[in-house]
């Protein structure tokens, strides 16, 4: 599995991913083999894209792909079919249609995030594209007052949600208690702060999954762009190996 991340703030979108790759062993008879289940098997998986015109691709759930790594074939959409597509819609709906073809159902799961130009203005969107389920979701709704501004997340969010969410306790009679909650002030978020929480976010999770009882499938090589309305570009800066 994967963690995958939008920040969506005033100056832009960060989209970053961890880099480890998990995969599922298959428990034979013989006792000194492995046990069947899920294992950590690199910590440099490519999982984050970024096409020509500036849309961020994040990939996270099923990454064997009729037994190739799911980079090659959105590597080769890219190339043939979204050098020229601006529209992260229409980036969306390509990955869908083409991902629904394969032979065998798969539970591959896309995060995109980009600008969508509409005569004379830009906005941001974000979409989750669920290849099993055969659906597109717009993750970050406009308001009425302004655009969305927030996180989202996709796969391993579970620790994310914990941090960003409110939080209630439930006593022995049943009465609810909440915990101080505290406002994430998003709109107010520059770039380099969105950077900065992204990385949090992924080395807390990783963290986090080393004392519980679970498979540690988030962590390696952390990966983030930028998308902004006039440019997109790669963070190499602040970004490490967990």
């Amino acid at each position: 599995m994967t963690l995958a991340l939008a920040i969506v703030v005033n100056e832009g979108i960060v989209v970053a991913t961890d880099g480890r790759l998990s995969l599922q062993v298959r428990g034979v008879a013989n006792s000194h083999r492995a046990k069947a289940g899920m294992r950590p098997f690199s910590d440099h998986s490519r999982k984050l894209f970024l096409t020509p015109q500036g849309v961020a691709i994040a990939t996270f759930g099923q990454a064997d792909i009729n037994g190739t790594h799911v980079s090659v074939p959105v590597d080769s959409l890219i190339q043939k079919e979204l050098q020229h597509e601006c529209d992260p819609k229409v980036v969306a709906e390509t990955l869908l249609e083409h991902f629904s073809t394969q032979r065998k159902p798969i539970d591959t799961q896309f995060l995109v995030a980009g600008y969508e130009h509409k005569r004379a203005s830009k906005r941001k969107r974000v979409f989750l594209v669920d290849i099993a389920g055969g659906s597109i979701e717009s993750a970050n709704p406009r308001t009425r007052q302004r655009d969305y501004c927030g996180v989202i997340w996709g796969g391993e969010g579970d620790i994310v949600q914990r941090l960003t969410q409110p939080v209630k306790l439930c006593g022995v009679r049943g009465k609810e208690a909440t915990l101080p909650q505290f406002d994430w002030p998003w709109q107010f978020f520059a770039i380099e702060d969105a950077i900065a929480f992204a990385k949090f976010a992924i080395e807390s999770t990783h963290r986090a999954m080393r004392f519980q009882a679970r498979t540690n499938t988030v962590g390696g090589k952390l990966q983030a762009v930028v998308v902004q309305s006039n440019a997109a570009q790669w963070v190499h800066d602040h970004i490490a190996t967990i």
